[in-house]
């Protein structure tokens, strides 16, 4: 990950973020209301060209008590799986990470195909 000059959440990120903290939770995921979400700062993005973003509200660091909040998979819009992991703690969403075993970055997943991890084979790609 690498700084950027920090800018809002962008509206499919929020969409892609929602999503996945309502569907794929973990025994660590926070409450986190709608508001929270949409004030989420980008102050980092990956160096490998993918969708993922570390996010950072104004003044904050991110807490010692961070875990893996949400666990997803969900398609990219040309039918591929698109891993998708959250970290954050009560109060504070740090970063979603988004991956895949294909070459170049992975892109957000389609929010409507977003499901858990451990319901990944639902989820199935579709050659174009």
């Amino acid at each position: 990950m690498s700084y950027i000059t920090p800018r809002p959440i962008s509206g499919a990120e929020l969409e892609v973020l929602q999503t996945v903290l309502l569907r794929a939770v973990t025994p660590h995921t926070p409450q986190v209301t709608p508001d929270e979400l949409k004030s989420l700062v980008v102050y980092s993005k990956c160096d490998c060209g993918c969708a993922s973003v570390g996010f950072l509200p104004e003044g904050t660091k991110a807490n010692e008590n961070t875990k893996l909040i949400a666990d997803g998979l969900g398609l990219s819009p040309d039918n591929k799986q698109v891993g998708i992991i959250v970290y954050g703690s009560p109060g504070q969403v740090v970063e979603v990470e988004f991956h895949w075993p294909y070459e170049g970055g992975a892109p957000l997943p389609r929010p409507e195909t977003i499901v858990p991890w451990e319901r990944g084979t639902e989820v199935t790609e579709v050659a174009k």
